[in-house]
């Protein structure tokens, strides 16, 4: 950010002092000075800025990518449909009871976010129970 300054600075300057060396008319210097400007910011923006705005670019792709499976799970309330089904099969995923606590918590609703906790801390410890006895 420290370069788009110092050159904007250096174009201003730029721009202040042609009319004063230039021989030209002051529309001819005028427009000396907004085509370096131009010049000066396309340069910035092409070398400056390359590796910012790709990495912009490049996130931006895997977050729309993102937003559109989010979408295609139904949002928040089909993503949660499809892990109640999943439960329903292995009541002990601990991880599925996790994930579940956090889509409640985002929802805001606070109550089934603990029900979910709690589940899954039971859950982890009936898996550590049972890992126990196979050994």
């Amino acid at each position: 950010m420290l370069q788009f300054y110092l050159l904007l600075l250096l174009m201003l300057t730029i721009a202040l002092i042609i009319p004063f060396i230039s021989k030209n008319s002051l529309k001819e210097s005028i427009i000396m000075s907004g085509l370096i400007g131009i010049f000066s910011l396309s340069l910035y923006t092409y070398l400056g800025a390359y590796q910012p705005l790709k990495s912009w670019v490049t996130e931006g792709k895997t977050h729309y990518e993102l937003l559109a499976q989010y979408q295609q799970l139904g949002g928040t309330e089909g993503i949660i449909a499809r892990i109640h089904e999943k439960l329903k099969v292995n009541s002990h995923d601990t991880k599925g009871w996790l994930i579940l606590s956090k889509l409640y918590a985002a929802r805001g609703d606070d109550k089934a976010a603990r029900e979910a906790l709690e589940k899954a801390e039971g859950s982890s410890s009936n898996s550590r129970k049972t890992s126990l006895r196979g050994a």
